[in-house]
């Protein structure tokens, strides 16, 4: 049950992102503005999002999850249901941003649930499956309504289905949010002790590293379209190369929250950011040769990539303990952060380079990110 629960919950928070994208047409003629107008949807929400998340979750840092995530989960119904009521774009850029404060704080809670949870690693994956499944099919699915569906009723579905997660977490909340047995909170407290500035600088290093490997995926899939086109394979092909980007994700955090659960999380961290690091080397070098060889490397590009959201997760989880909650929100804007930074670092590579060189961009972000993974010399007390 929790499971389902965790999934459904993270995967309407991350279909949220990019939504507006897919029923770009059916928005601009519900409201009467041009297209181009409706770019700032993405960005307040990406915003807002980023900056909301450290800050609310700083304030209420002390107060328990179960309120935290309820009251979330009902912000973001609210903003989904004014954006079912709005009559003008600035209504609408409103409800965005009372959508994104609301997800912001809720995705953080969640992952500081799959901490206090035993099986750590195996929640990790659940609530990654459900940003996964939003990767992988919510552009997509938003389309397809999008061409049947007046856009009011794609936000009124998503409201009623937050409604109702919502009420499911106030009905089974202590089954469904967990707190820290006596045990565990005595062995936080004595961790508060013993954090340091050096422990500090060590959770840092993993929220600087998580915005380079988003940049470093964002600066290349922002341009795969014409990428693809220029060594060869025409669009026809581009819906596939985005399920196979899906399927990657959806195997990526699987294998990353499992990875969790290891002993030494750190080496396999490690060993993802190489492994990423070396599909974008491919992707430089061979993955002209044939179409099945670039959709292999795709599929690993997007795998190993999202191995190390879990895991850095974890990592940050296993590094501090009294600051968890506001690290966590870090790490989720360093992830929006992460992918502006990368789509404007590969436009300015484009404007003077060839676009078939583009993944020396994910190149020179995953080599700094080793850089600072190895310089952190980062070891924890397990």
């Amino acid at each position: 049950m929790r499971s389902v629960i965790y999934s459904i919950s993270t995967f309407l928070t991350g279909i949220m992102a990019m939504l507006t994208v897919g029923i770009t047409s059916n928005l601009a003629n519900g409201l009467g503005v041009p297209s181009r107008s409706l770019g700032i949807l993405i960005s307040v929400y990406t915003l807002t999002f980023a900056i909301s998340g450290p800050i609310i979750n700083t304030v209420l840092n002390k107060v328990h999850d179960q309120p935290v995530i309820i009251t979330s989960f009902i912000i973001f119904t609210l903003g989904n249901l004014l954006a079912f009521f709005s009559k003008n774009l600035s209504m609408l850029v409103v409800s965005r941003l009372v959508t994104a404060i609301g997800a912001a704080t809720l995705v953080v809670r969640l992952l500081n649930q799959a901490a206090i949870i035993t099986h750590s690693g195996s929640i990790l994956t659940t609530v990654y499956m459900g940003f996964s499944l939003a990767n992988a099919i919510g552009l997509p699915l938003s389309t397809f309504a999008g061409e049947y569906l007046n856009w009011r009723y794609i936000f009124l579905i998503i409201s009623v289905l937050s409604a109702i997660v919502t009420i499911i977490f106030g009905i089974d909340s202590d089954k469904l949010i967990l707190t820290d047995n006596i045990a565990v909170t005595k062995k936080n407290n004595q961790a508060l002790g013993q954090e340091n500035t050096d422990e500090s600088l060590k959770f840092i290093s993993i929220i600087i590293i998580t915005m380079l490997v988003l940049a470093a995926n964002a600066s290349f899939i922002a341009y795969l379209s014409p990428f693809s086109n220029k060594i060869g394979y025409s669009n026809r092909y581009l819906t596939i190369s985005m399920l196979i980007l899906g399927i990657g994700s959806l195997v990526g955090s699987k294998i990353g929250g499992s990875l969790g659960d290891k002993k030494k999380p750190q080496i396999f961290y490690q060993m993802a950011l190489i492994l990423f690091l070396g599909s974008a080397i491919l992707m430089l070098c061979v993955a002209r040769v044939n179409l099945i060889i670039f959709w292999i490397i795709l599929f690993l590009w997007n795998a190993t990539q999202w191995i190390t959201g879990p895991l850095g997760v974890m990592l940050i989880t296993k590094l501090t303990n009294k600051y968890r909650n506001t690290a966590l929100s870090f790490n989720t804007t360093a992830q929006n952060l992460g992918a502006s930074l990368g789509s404007f670092a590969g436009q300015m590579f484009l404007n003077t380079a060839a676009i078939q060189y583009l993944p020396i961009v994910s190149i020179l972000f995953l080599g700094i990110a080793l850089i600072i993974l190895n310089a952190s010399k980062l070891k924890l007390n397990q």
